[in-house]
């Protein structure tokens, strides 16, 4: 959307191709609840300073939340008690003394779980502390670079850039800001492209429906459907291209919103932990009632236990939450009056939510593996997409930055 509309904007003739019957693509918002508009993909600007969607914002004239306060939360320990601030305390010292450990001694082939059995801290551990470090890997780990720890680079986990200031969420939807991008392009949905094909002549890209001519052509694929190989390329991407969608990871965070009767958590709280004994299970919960005042609870599942519970019905998955939520709170509490749920996984046109950095043939992916999936090729094929963004992988902003950089290469020509 953003390489189109500067492209648009500066008298190109653009012609955007859309699988989906929607736009958009991982931003998506809901309004299957005609009075909660729902993002089921992207929900936060992450640090409103100086990010360029904060301005696109103020253009489009949506409404932001106050910024999500991380710290206005509670933990629950397995059995539903609330964790006493001792335990909390030791909880993330462990914590932060294991990240430090693995950060200074990791080795480049290693992943994240790797590198932790590799230190004599962990085996020191009892195994109510490993659980409780292990909440912590999912919730501030697996559930912000999507990756199992099992998966993720531990020598090379994070060498993004941030900016600062809050993370605020769109009331009204992130589908605001897409909305608005589209305005006034040549939109061609349904539209499942299959082959792209490029020469010194031009560009030929097929479709289900049929073959688009080009001049120039912005590939925004993610990751997952790169790594699947379902669209083809004549000729076949340069080698340190495939090497690069080789050790860059798809990575997996799914949400289920529950809509109640009425609320019966605090809703002064933002977000509700829960340390599960079985990995990743339900640990985290959004109040979402703390923003909008209805009664929504929003439950995150990532990497290893969301690919386990994706192949389940929607009742087995809400049963399963409920069952930790009447740990919680009793079984006493109402049960949803509905729900909606994502599977980004089985979505062929995602295969997966967002980026992060994996390990190929024992070396881990780094900036230079971005910059390699963003590198154009003669001047023909152009990449953007958050996995392509240097600096801010696995974002909103970064995927938008990396539109008005492909945008920029074509009008730079």
């Amino acid at each position: 959307m953003a390489a189109a509309n500067n492209l648009s904007r500066q008298g190109y003739n653009v012609t955007v191709l859309e699988a989906r019957d929607r736009i958009g693509g991982r931003i998506w918002t809901s309004r299957v609840w005609d009075d909660i508009p729902v993002d089921l993909g992207a929900s936060w600007i992450h640090g409103t300073q100086r990010n360029p969607l904060t301005d696109l914002a103020d253009e489009v004239g949506a409404v932001r939340s106050q910024a999500t306060n991380y710290d206005n939360s509670v933990v629950y320990d397995t059995n539903g008690t609330v964790l006493n601030s001792d335990s909390e305390e030791e909880m993330y010292g462990l914590f932060e003394q294991l990240a430090a450990i693995v950060e200074n001694n990791a080795e480049r082939h290693q992943t994240l779980a790797e590198a932790i059995q590799a230190s004599n801290l962990w085996h020191s551990l009892n195994s109510r502390q490993q659980q409780q470090v292990l909440h912590l890997i999912n919730t501030t780990i697996e559930h912000e670079f999507s990756g199992s720890y099992r998966e993720l680079s531990a020598y090379n986990l994070d060498d993004a850039e941030a900016y600062n200031g809050g993370d605020v969420i769109f009331p009204n939807g992130y589908g605001q800001l897409t909305d608005f991008l589209a305005s006034g392009l040549d939109i061609r949905l349904n539209q499942i492209v299959q082959k792209i094909s490029h020469s010194s002549e031009g560009v030929i890209v097929r479709s289900n429906q049929g073959e688009f001519s080009a001049d120039r052509v912005v590939i925004t694929l993610p990751i997952g459907v790169l790594k699947s190989g379902q669209v083809s390329f004549e000729p076949p991407l340069p080698q340190t291209k495939q090497q690069a969608i080789s050790a860059i990871g798809s990575g997996l965070l799914n949400k289920l919103f529950l809509r109640f009767p009425y609320p019966f958590w605090d809703t002064d709280t933002e977000i509700i932990n829960w340390i599960s004994q079985e990995h990743g299970r339900w640990n985290e919960w959004l109040n979402v009632a703390f923003y909008i005042d209805k009664p929504v609870l929003l439950g995150f599942n990532a990497a290893d236990y969301a690919i386990k519970t994706e192949g389940w019905s929607d009742e087995e998955i809400i049963e399963d939450a409920m069952a930790v939520l009447r740990t919680i709170y009793g079984r006493n509490i109402p049960q949803p009056e509905s729900w909606q749920l994502t599977r980004w996984n089985r979505d062929p046109y995602a295969l997966g939510a967002y980026s992060f950095n994996g390990i190929s043939d024992g070396i881990p992916a780094s900036i230079r593996s971005r910059q390699a999936l963003a590198q154009p090729i003669n001047q023909r094929l152009f990449f953007a997409g958050e996995a392509t963004s240097e600096d801010f992988p696995a974002t909103v902003h970064g995927a938008y930055i990396s539109g008005l950089i492909a945008a920029e290469q074509i009008s730079d020509l």
